[in-house]
């Protein structure tokens, strides 16, 4: 084994004589290349470069020096590039150091050819690179010093990978046309215009397990070895005058001696001399056993296919030939499979599917046809199926035919989506906990930590002042945990649906007794304006949870002095419910973000409140679960208006 792999041959023309005259490179011809080349310089872009440099980058061969001690002086740009080694990863390498995954044995022949002064030729090896195995004819030649001191090897080795596959490929073309030579071959016959045997080619033993001689000794044998159920096809087919103008071949079945039945193939045809007379018949009589065998056998198959075919659910099953013409299709799915109306049974993939489609599948049955199985997925028409394309094997590996099975899968691939989005969705909803969770318990922490340090320093109002504060964040990290919960029950689908009629007009009340402190301490003045005996079809505690948002936000986005009004009416059969304020107000670009978790934003109120961003996501689910929907209009510092519909009672 040396540099390039595992050495295949043994090396030739171990005795040639060594270098002596100057330090060379072998090649054609033995030129002679004079070392001290390596001393040449040239200014090439700023960067000096030999002559000998310039050659050894320019030939295509893989070519290397090394020293005396097994160490690398020099390599060429087709050896780097081959190995994806840069040159100077190795120079001042020994082989050990630079490929310590082989065998120890790995430079022996560098080393032999050191030793010796001998030169080693057409030494054939496999060569592995990172793109695969390569055959190499490599040549190792001694350099010398003036002293005629071995100094190192030079070593030139060309790919030959293509020669050794040709080579390879023709002995694999005889060895073919060797096993069909000796045990593919008919049975040949001549016979007189009275159905005598003249001549019967020995090859009748193989097929009939009698001689040549007992045929041509017995006019009546080859009549009495017919399948007698087969022995009228022969008759007519001898009566058959059509077969005088052009060859007809007919299938029977014969009895061979020992009682075994097979199949030939029976092809004649008369023979006249020079003046019309009719001096017999000349045929064949070829084996088709294994052939009829593996029809029946396809035969059988394809019924199974089919029987499989038809009950196959949410798909179809096909089978088809080498030309991709379709034995079999059926199955629940086979009528939107293609832009066929009929199964496609005896058409081509060309003459069902549209072009796109059948540049991808051809590959895949291509293949199959070949042996490989593949699955892949393809949108065909209004639907997502999976194909599976595998070979059809009969018993001895022989492959006759492909298949195709089609599955159903636009629901998997919908559900997929879907679960993808609902990840994304929690992945953000986690983002937010982290976010909102983080300032709230910030505060509490701060004000905690300093209050129990320095409580006995602190007045009555820095108390005061530590404690609502506390109280506020303390207010938040619940409002998030609340609103959280109800997200997630919601998306769990945890959260009971329950419609039932109330008064809107009570609930309206509640909510504006729950909210008065909150909107008294900003001087704003809250106002209702709800329709007398306004009757609600939904469910209470989400309608609740919807007012109680709105409000709220309301209230945070409005500034001091400021007006909202909750307004509730019927209207075409629901209740249209309105809360609007004249506070801050939002623009285009707030609004197409607002009702959108991937944009989710926490904004600060006017007296700096803090909200969780998730307010608006669940009054949105809360909404649609009960069949009303849900609008906003705003203008900056003009105010916001949320209006949604529930079902009127």
């Amino acid at each position: 084994m040396d540099l390039f792999g595992v050495k295949m041959d043994d090396h030739n023309n171990t005795d040639s004589e060594p270098v002596k005259s100057t330090n060379r490179l072998p090649g054609d011809g033995e030129v002679a290349l004079d070392m001290k080349a390596f001393t040449l310089r040239h200014e090439t872009n700023g960067s000096p470069i030999s002559d000998l440099e310039i050659m050894i980058n320019s030939v295509p061969s893989y070519i290397f020096f090394k020293d005396e001690n097994d160490r690398y002086i020099n390599v060429n740009k087709a050896l780097t590039e081959a190995l994806d080694l840069p040159k100077e990863k190795w120079i001042g390498k020994t082989t050990a150091e630079l490929f310590p995954n082989y065998s120890a044995d790995f430079h022996l022949l560098d080393m032999e050819v050191i030793k010796s002064g001998k030169a080693l030729r057409n030494i054939e090896q496999l060569f592995q690179t990172p793109e695969g195995i390569k055959w190499l004819q490599t040549d190792k030649v001694p350099y010398f010093d003036e002293n005629g001191v071995v100094r190192g090897v030079v070593s030139t080795s060309t790919d030959i990978t293509k020669r050794k596959q040709a080579e390879t490929a023709l002995k694999v073309s005889e060895t073919k046309y060797r096993i069909v030579a000796e045990n593919t071959y008919d049975w040949e016959f001549w016979t007189s215009p009275d159905g005598s045997f003249i001549y019967s080619s020995p090859s009748c033993m193989r097929i009939s397990g009698y001689t040549s001689e007992e045929f041509e000794n017995d006019p009546k044998l080859f009549l009495s070895i017919i399948h007698p159920d087969d022995r009228n096809k022969y008759m007519e087919h001898l009566a058959d005058k059509s077969r005088y103008q052009e060859q007809k071949e007919v299938e029977f079945r014969i009895i061979r001696r020992g009682g075994e039945v097979r199949w030939i193939a029976h092809l004649c045809q008369p023979a006249y001399g020079p003046e019309g007379v009719l001096l017999g018949r000349r045929g064949s009589n070829r084996d088709v056993t294994e052939r009829k065998i593996a029809e029946e056998a396809l035969s059988m198959s394809e019924k199974r296919y089919r029987i499989l075919a038809q009950n196959f659910p949410n798909g179809a099953v096909i089978l088809f030939d080498k030309n991709l013409r379709y034995i079999v299709a059926d199955g629940n799915e086979i009528e939107r499979t293609s832009s066929s109306l009929d199964s496609g049974v005896g058409k081509t993939i060309w003459e069902l599917y549209p072009e796109e489609t059948c540049k991808l599948i051809e590959p895949y049955y291509r293949a199959a046809l070949r042996g490989e199985k593949n699955i892949f997925t393809h949108r065909l028409f209004d639907r997502f199926y999976e194909f599976h394309t595998l070979p059809i094997k009969e018993e001895d590996g022989f492959v006759s035919a492909g298949m195709c099975l089609m599955l159903d899968v636009t629901k998997k691939i919908h559900d997929e989506e879907e679960l993808k989005a609902l990840n994304e969705g929690k992945d953000k909803l986690f983002s937010i906990i982290a976010h909102d969770l983080k300032s709230p318990f910030t505060a509490l922490l701060g004000f905690s930590e300093y209050m129990t340090n320095y409580l006995e320093e602190l007045s009555q109002d820095e108390i005061r002042e530590f404690s609502s504060s506390i109280y506020k964040s303390a207010s938040g990290v619940y409002k998030l945990i609340e609103n959280l919960l109800q997200w997630s029950r919601l998306q769990l689908g945890r959260i009971d649906f329950v419609p039932q009629k109330f008064k809107f007009g009570e609930l309206a009340s509640e909510m504006r007794q729950l909210y008065q402190a909150s909107a008294d301490n900003k001087k704003i003045f809250l106002e209702d304006d709800v329709e007398p005996g306004l009757m609600v079809l939904a469910d209470r505690h989400m309608a609740e949870t919807v007012l109680r948002n709105l409000i709220s936000n309301a209230i945070k986005f409005t500034s001091r002095y400021g007006r909202i009004r909750l307004i509730a009416k019927r209207e075409n059969g629901t209740v249209k419910i309105t809360v609007k304020d004249d506070g801050r107000g939002m623009d285009s670009l707030q609004l197409s973000k607002l009702f959108s978790l991937s944009e989710h934003r926490s904004t600060m109120g006017t007296d700096q409140e803090k909200g969780t961003g998730l307010g608006l996501l669940i009054c949105k689910e809360f909404v649609e679960k009960n069949g009303g929907m849900i609008v906003v209009e705003s203008k900056p510092e003009l105010g916001s208006s949320f209006t949604f519909t529930l079902p009127a009672a």
